[in-house]
């Protein structure tokens, strides 16, 4: 809705609104808010000036809202800058409903601004660090994928492999654009899932095995030749 999007931008102005080395008191209460019990409605203020919102309604909002990098701003500064709301997204047994919003984003996000990207990237870079989350991922499967991914028919897939597929696709698209930053928080997330993936579906395999295929080549051509880097060549 219109007015939700209007409120969204004008809390980002208050939470990035900065004058002088003067605290941000909105900042302080984003980052400090808790969970409240899920029998209670709205959002309470505590008599001390603590804040607790209710996250299941949050966490269903935020999911079915990831359409645009101004809601992957506002879940960016959520789950950067409150642990509480972070470690929430952590133990949900459904992963999914919030990690596959984010793959479709990341996947058709071909034609946004870096900075967008990158923001879209850090949010996963900060779960993948979270070891649990990525063994659980791998147990999850996703089937239904196909209405936006059509670069190949995938079927039934894991979380992790998926995830796999769209972050190496992802490099790809990038790699010609040169964008190093980019590439390596990819790489970076690839990593942090690589100890806890298994039962890969066999097209996720067969990308990261291109994938190292083609970084492999790109480091051969960077090498010197034999001899050259101690400063001589062979007769």
């Amino acid at each position: 809705a219109r007015l939700s999007e209007v409120g969204s931008l004008v809390l980002m102005i208050l939470l990035n609104f900065t004058r002088g080395g003067i605290a941000n008191p909105f900042q302080d209460i984003f980052s400090g808010f808790g969970e409240m019990s899920a029998s209670s409605g709205g959002v309470i203020v505590a008599p001390d000036g603590g804040v607790a919102v209710g996250f299941d309604g949050m966490y269903a909002s935020i999911a079915s809202t990831l359409v645009d990098d101004r809601a992957v701003l506002f879940l960016y500064s959520l789950i950067y800058s409150n642990h509480k709301f972070l470690n929430y997204v952590l133990s949900k047994s459904e992963p999914d409903v919030l990690l596959v919003p984010l793959l479709r984003l990341l996947h058709t996000s071909q034609h946004w601004q870096p900075n967008h990207k990158y923001m879209l990237l850090i949010v996963l870079l900060i779960l993948s660090h979270d070891a649990l989350y990525c063994a659980n991922i791998n147990t999850l499967t996703v089937t239904n994928v196909q209405s936006w991914f059509r670069d190949r028919t995938l079927g039934s897939i894991s979380l992790g492999s998926l995830l796999v597929v769209i972050l190496i696709r992802t490099i790809h698209t990038n790699l010609r654009m040169q964008d190093a930053f980019l590439n390596s928080n990819c790489l970076a997330i690839l990593m942090n899932l690589a100890p806890h993936l298994s039962n890969m579906h066999p097209y996720a395999a067969s990308r990261l095995v291109s994938l190292f295929e083609l970084l492999s080549r790109r480091l051969l051509a960077l090498s010197p030749p034999d001899g050259v880097e101690n400063g001589w060549e062979g007769a």
